[in-house]
């Protein structure tokens, strides 16, 4: 991020200048907020500030120096605390005029929303990874938990995998998004093998899938062992 965007793009420059002169051009930022927003009264601000900036300065100057050369006694106490006093109250005030010359920068934004079909979507990817997971690693328990056979009843979710080793043709066909013909050649080819098909890469070379049903085949497909 760049200097000129911390310090002009944002403003932060009012602080900045204030802070750095010891509040003696406390005056800068309030005069150009003035000419930002009219009939504020910060054309006002501007020149009390200034004044005090002014009368720091006098008191300081008029103030004998000590033999380090360095302003001493009550004239320089006096300058300083008002130089101080100066910087914390053009802060102080300095804070909410920012925000009004810069809106974009301070205003609220909430948070994006996403939309309920989008998360559901994207929940729904994630448990077919999981369920994959365990199809591949626990066969046995894939088959317990009836993982792809959303013609069954069953209890655990799977984001909408469909066993194309065991489902039936309805059901590979309204899940997988296939037409009857492009389903009714998994089941038919699958009847070929005894233990049915060993991936779903096999089963779209097999039953000779078209590039489009090969890609619903493979977000939506699992083989467990008939």
């Amino acid at each position: 991020m760049s200097l000129q965007h911390n310090l002009i793009d944002r403003g932060k420059w009012y602080y900045t200048l204030t802070i750095a002169s010891c509040g003696l051009f406390a005056w800068v930022p309030f005069l150009h907020a003035a000419s930002r927003l009219k009939g504020r009264g910060l054309g006002r601000l501007a020149a009390i500030f200034g004044a005090g900036a002014a009368i720091s300065t006098i008191l300081i100057s008029a103030a004998p120096n000590d033999p380090n050369g360095d302003p001493t006694g009550p004239l320089s106490t006096v300058g300083a605390i008002l130089t101080l006093a100066l910087m914390i109250f053009a802060c102080v005030k300095l804070s909410p005029i920012r925000a009004e010359i810069y809106p974009d920068r301070y205003a609220y934004r909430p948070a994006p929303v996403v939309d309920a079909s989008i998360q559901n979507a994207l929940a729904a990817r994630e448990h077919r990874a999981k369920a994959r997971q365990i199809a591949e690693n626990d066969p046995s328990l894939a088959r317990d938990l009836r993982i792809g056979r959303p013609d069954l009843q069953r209890e655990y979710y799977d984001g909408g995998l469909v066993d194309l080793n065991n489902a039936p043709k309805e059901v590979i066909a309204k899940h997988c998004g296939l037409p009857d013909e492009a389903a009714e050649r998994i089941v038919s080819h699958r009847a070929l093998y005894s233990e049915g098909f060993s991936s779903v890469e096999e089963v779209i070379v097999v039953s000779d899938q078209t590039a489009t049903h090969a890609g619903f085949l493979r977000d939506r497909g699992v083989v467990l062992p008939r």
